[in-house]
């Protein structure tokens, strides 16, 4: 019977965990055609079915080959986010299928980001000074699903703004149906052998 329990258990560990598909990347720097406002795409060919729908605050949506962000209505400067024409911000909403658990953010690369430049990354109601390169640290958050992230310029000395680059996510899905039928086997052996070393004390 012990070593029945070991088994499962060991078949267990490695069929129940979630399956997590590591550092998925969506990169925004490229042609002006892929990040117009109102963006739907699939992004997580590891995991079909994630959408990202990204939108501006103000203007429009641009990118070129080494630039994202947003042209303002009075033709700003062209794919960084910045506060020439009013603070620029870009938002990122997340929808996933039934078997996404969850999907967190990693990490988000800045480029341009110039000596006096100020922005923030907001998840939920928490916010973070961004930085530099992949130096920005990522607000505390537990699921993207069914959410939004907000990148936003909010001033600095220049106003010359800085240019969101991708960002990386993990993603978490949920257990396949034979899985949670292994942990009910594992619960049954289990019990069972309880009931077998009860009965046999009780001798």
């Amino acid at each position: 019977m012990n070593g029945i329990c070991s088994l499962l258990g060991i078949i267990v560990l490695f069929a129940v965990f979630p399956l997590v598909v590591h550092a998925d990347v969506v990169i925004f720097t490229g042609s002006r055609a892929d990040v117009e406002a109102g963006l739907v795409t699939t992004v997580a060919p590891n995991v079909p079915g994630i959408d990202l729908t990204i939108s501006a605050n103000i203007g429009t949506l641009n990118s070129n080959s080494n630039r994202f962000g947003i042209n303002a209505p009075n033709a700003d400067t062209a794919a960084e986010l910045d506060s020439e024409d009013g603070a620029e911000a870009v938002t990122i909403s997340f929808a996933c299928p039934a078997n996404v658990q969850a999907v967190v953010l990693d990490e988000i690369d800045i480029s341009s980001f110039g000596t006096g430049e100020m922005g923030t990354l907001t998840i939920g109601a928490n916010s973070q000074a961004i930085a530099a390169g992949t130096n920005t640290s990522i607000p505390a958050h537990t699921n993207l699903c069914g959410s939004s992230m907000v990148v936003a310029h909010t001033g600095g000395a220049t106003l010359n703004g800085f240019s969101l680059d991708s960002i990386t996510y993990t993603v978490t899905a949920v257990p396949e149906p034979s899985s949670i039928f292994l942990v009910g086997l594992l619960g049954v052996f289990v019990a069972g052998h309880r009931w077998h070393l009860r009965k046999k004390t009780a001798r």
